[in-house]
Order: structure tokens, then C-alpha cells, then sequence
């Protein structure tokens, strides 16, 4: 039966003990650091010519292993020494990159999920282990310097170096999954105002609200946020990186507009040469729409709210604001008050 090495962090110490039990009960021959490491010895030393004297490290793996920077060296020295690694999976914390090819095992109940540990562990035995009787077996004695024999391995130096090189794995994996696209966070204080990128429209804005610009290749934008009657927002050489969020608010104040809105010659309301007698008409808009621009039989007469005369007669009255409308037909001087809720504005 392969040799097994227990890889686990302090805070999953009691499923550890309850596996390293099952394993022996087994036949299993298993190594865990708390119950095999002696007093005065060197732990690193140890550690390392354990994993390198057994068959497979079995890695318990959770958000607290994740978390373990002597788990992150167990499994990193495997590694380096070509070892096998069986995943146990107690929770669902991703396994680190070096290690994502390898297919774990969840378990949620060790009673319920042992056999597929023993069925994974069954299929790295060794080969001629069936075969070669107990006795056969017998260990080698040890040779060391001072009985003149070959100098023992150093399996500490490569337990130490096994971080070093699983840094470099990562390293090598994070340059290449290296995103290639920035993101921009806008955010304004009016609704529907329209947002261009170096003149490329690219969305509305939200009062108050983050809209999300995403998969801007790395390099300067011009921003542009637009609106009737507002004063255009600008802001350039905006610069966007790989990876990175990028975060703008883009304020709009009103354009100063007279109380008696002046309109070119060819938009004023055309009067009769008689001046007939006019009738006020006050028109109210909800705060969300204020500034709307009014008008009377398609001709613009002034921003909402406001009161404007008009003569006797019917007419066509239309209040817009961006996107958004109201129309209805008045009649004068029947109609002396329009207030026009929110919900009454429809979309163009």
C-alpha cells in the first residue's frame, strides 16, 4: 500500500485525526507532523524527508489550509519532489493555480466519502507491492558520513526552496492571465444624460447611480456627457489600464436660461396683427422634470414650470425633457391649470 503523507492546517486538526485513523485501520502506512515529529528535531529537515519518503500527500484543503503558509510549503514541495497530490476538499475555497489541473475529492462526511480516498490511494500503489512478500521488504540501513557510507539527502534545502519555486509558477501563471481590458465607473447627478467615448456613444447615465464601462482597451478617452439643457460635461486624457477600474463623476449644471425664453425668429410663437385677448395658463411638471421645454403647436415657448398667456382657441400643448414627453390638447380659457405628474410622462 502507498505511503501517505497528512497535509492540513491547525483549525482542521480534529478531521485530520479522524483520517490519518481511518487510513491505519486501513493498512495504510501514514505521516503526520503533531504525532510523528519527535522533540528537538529540525521541522523543516523532517517535513521534507517525510514527503520525500512517501508515496502520496494526501491535502486537506479548506479556507483555512488556503490561508497556512506551512500547508502552502508541504504542497509546494511535493511538487518540486514529483510527488503525487490527492485533493480533499472541505469546503469550496478554489485551489491555488499551481495545483487547479488536479481533480480532488469533496468531503462533507468522512464515513460517507472514505472509499473514494481508498479507491483514489488503491490505484497509486506500487506495481510490484502485490507481489513482493512482508518479509522481503526490509529496510535498508541508513548510511551517513560517519559511518562512511554516502552523505544523506538534504530534503530540508528543497523544503525550503519549494515556496521559492511555487512563486515563480504563480508569477508565471498571473503574467499570463494578466487582464487586457480597464474598466470606467461613471457617475452623475441626472438621468438619461448621454455618455460618449472618444465620441462614441456608450451608454446613459443614472442619477446618482455607477454605470459600468467595461472592455476598454488600455489608453486615453475623451469623455463627453450630454443633455438638453445642460452644459455638456468634458473631461480628457481620461486613462484607462489593463485590470484597473477607472472612477469619474460627471456633474451637469443648467445653462442660464431667461424667464422669457429667447428663441429665434423662426421658432416664435407667430401672433395675429390684432392682438386678441390671451388667458394665463400656469403649467407644472414634476422636480424630476423641471426645465422641460414647452410647446405650444410644435413651437417652443419656454422651460416648465411657468405660466404663459394665450389666446382664445384650441391648441396642441407638448412638454419634453431628454427622451421623455406628455402631450394633450387644451382648449382656452377653459384649461387655466396643467400639472403633470411623473407617471403621465411616456417615453419617445
Amino acid at each position: 500500500m502507498p505511503k501517505v503523507f497528512i497535509s492540513y492546517s491547525r483549525e482542521d486538526l480534529a478531521i485530520a485525526q479522524q483520517l490519518e485513523q481511518a487510513l491505519i485501520e486501513a493498512g495504510y502506512t501514514v505521516w503526520r507532523d503533531e504525532r510523528d515529529i519527535a522533540g528537538g528535531q529540525n521541522f523543516p529537515k523532517a517535513i521534507g524527508e517525510a514527503i520525500a519518503s512517501h508515496d502520496i500527500l494526501l491535502l486537506l484543503w479548506s479556507h483555512h489550509a488556503a490561508q497556512s503558509h506551512f500547508v502552502e510549503m508541504e504542497w509546494s514541495t511535493a511538487l518540486a519532489l514529483k510527488k503525487p497530490i490527492l485533493p480533499c476538499l472541505l469546503d469550496d475555497s478554489p485551489l491555488p493555480p499551481a495545483l487547479s489541473a488536479i481533480n480532488g475529492i469533496f468531503v462533507n462526511d468522512l464515513e460517507e466519502d472514505f472509499p473514494k480516498i481508498r479507491q483514489v490511494l488503491h490505484r497509486r500503489e506500487p506495481e510490484n507491492a502485490a507481489s513482493a512478500p512482508d518479509n522481503a521488504r526490509k529496510k535498508k540501513p541508513r548510511k551517513t558520513a560517519a559511518s562512511g557510507g554516502k552523505r544523506e539527502p538534504r530534503w530540508w534545502i528543497i523544503y525550503i526552496l519549494a515556496p521559492v519555486i511555487a512563486g515563480i509558477i504563480l508569477l508565471m501563471f498571473q503574467h499570463f492571465s494578466k487582464p487586457q481590458y480597464g474598466e470606467l465607473h461613471l457617475e452623475s447627478n441626472i438621468d438619461s444624460a448621454t455618455v460618449f467615448l472618444n465620441r462614441t456613444l456608450r451608454g446613459y447615465t443614472a442619477a446618482d447611480s455607477i454605470i459600468k464601462i467595461s472592455g476598454l482597451q488600455p489608453g486615453n478617452y475623451l469623455l463627453m456627457v450630454e443633455k438638453d439643457p445642460y452644459r455638456p460635461f468634458r473631461e480628457e486624457n481620461i486613462t484607462i489600464r489593463a485590470g484597473e477600474i477607472t472612477s469619474r463623476r460627471a456633474a451637469l449644471s443648467l445653462a442660464a436660461v431667461p424667464d422669457s425664453m429667447e428663441l429665434p425668429e423662426d421658432r416664435k410663437v407667430k401672433k395675429p396683427l390684432t392682438k386678441a385677448k390671451e388667458y394665463p395658463i400656469t403649467i407644472t411638471v414634476h422636480s424630476k422634470f423641471k426645465h422641460a421645454r414647452i410647446f405650444i403647436d410644435s413651437e417652443a415657448v419656454a422651460n416648465a414650470p411657468n405660466t404663459i398667456s394665450l389666446a382664445e382657441g384650441r391648441y396642441t400643448l407638448r412638454v419634453e425633457k431628454g427622451e421623455f414627453f406628455y402631450e394633450e390638447i387644451i382648449n382656452v380659457p377653459q384649461h387655466k391649470l396643467v400639472n403633470i405628474t411623473e407617471s403621465e410622462f411616456q417615453t419617445k
